[in-house]
This record gives structure tokens, C-alpha cells and sequence, in this order.
């Protein structure tokens, strides 16, 4: 018996012009890869000598595009203070009014100079299980000793950045493989 298998002509050069390759479906693309990324930056000087205040430092809206999702926040900033003052920062959720994450203090001991002898870098791993564009807010926080803190200094020489990668299905990765 013998069997007899049709099937359309295919114009392979007509399939290829169909292809859209500015945009990859989130869904096609492999666990692991970033889907979104948003970033702020500071270029401008914020400072204080009040203590035990937040002060909002950078700050943006973003919403995931897969519920499975896990954000990475991200922060590297010039950061000044007077001798013996110290700083942490917080990444708020202001939709939410939920301090997601803060650092250790971050003091400066040298009585000679005013900025830290290194920019302040730092990052965060979060789940939100949610599509729902949420207000996310980086703040700083001085201590109570007298001084001032900069958390940007040197205005438009510098720059500082707060941003957020979304990670597809990250929450279902452990850490080390998004490394």
C-alpha cells in the first residue's frame, strides 16, 4: 500500500519577512532573562543635616510583565558626608507602604574629608507575585550625629542611578543561577 503525503508550499524567503525580530514574545524567551529593565539617575545634589528623617533620593513606577517575575533593584551613588556622620539606604514600596530591604550604616571617619572614599553600590532581590504597576522609592536616612549628608554630591559631574531588572520566572530560580 502506498501512502501519499501532501503538503503546502512554503516560500521560506516570505516566512522570514514575517518574522519580527525587534520583539521576542516574554513567553518564548528562556527562564533567566531579563525582560524589563527601568533606571533613574541623579544629577542633581540632595543633602541634609536633619536626622532621623527619610529623605527620597530617586524614584520610579514600574509594573512586571510575567507574575512569576523576580526584580532585582539596583543603586550606585556619590555619596557625601561630614566627618563621623552616617547613612543606610531603604527601597520603599510606596503603592504598598512597604520598606522592601535597607543597608548597614555607612559612616565617614576621615575628619579630613566630606565624600566617602567610594561610591555606595548596592542591590536587592524581590518577588512581587503581581502584575501591578507599583511606586518604588530609593530613600536615605542620616544618623543623629550633627553634619550633613550628601546622598549625590558634585551636581552634574556625577551621576547616581536606582533602577530595577525583571528576571523571567526568577522566583522559580535559585540565586546563584542568575549570577
Amino acid at each position: 500500500m502506498t501512502v501519499k503525503i501532501t503538503k503546502p508550499e512554503i516560500n521560506i524567503r516570505e516566512k522570514l519577512t514575517e518574522l519580527d525580530y525587534a520583539h521576542v514574545p516574554y513567553e518564548k524567551m528562556p527562564s533567566g532573562s531579563i525582560i524589563d529593565q527601568k533606571v533613574v539617575r541623579r544629577q542633581g545634589d540632595i543633602s541634609t543635616t536633619t536626622s532621623g528623617v527619610y529623605v527620597d533620593v530617586l524614584s520610579f513606577k514600574f509594573a512586571p510583565k510575567s507574575l512569576n517575575s523576580r526584580l532585582e533593584f539596583f543603586m550606585n551613588m556619590s555619596v557625601g558626608a561630614e566627618a563621623n556622620v552616617g547613612h543606610l539606604w531603604r527601597i520603599v514600596n510606596v503603592t504598598d507602604g512597604v520598606e522592601l530591604e535597607r543597608t548597614g550604616w555607612h559612616i565617614n571617619g576621615d575628619t579630613s574629608a566630606d565624600a566617602l572614599d567610594t561610591r555606595v553600590s548596592w542591590y536587592h532581590l524581590h518577588d512581587p507575585n503581581s502584575l501591578e504597576e507599583k511606586q518604588y522609592t530609593l530613600q536615605g536616612y542620616k544618623n543623629s550625629t550633627s553634619g550633613r549628608v550628601w546622598f549625590h554630591t558634585y551636581g552634574s559631574s556625577a551621576s547616581s542611578f536606582f533602577g530595577v531588572r525583571e528576571i523571567k520566572d526568577g522566583m522559580g530560580s535559585s540565586i546563584s543561577s542568575l549570577v
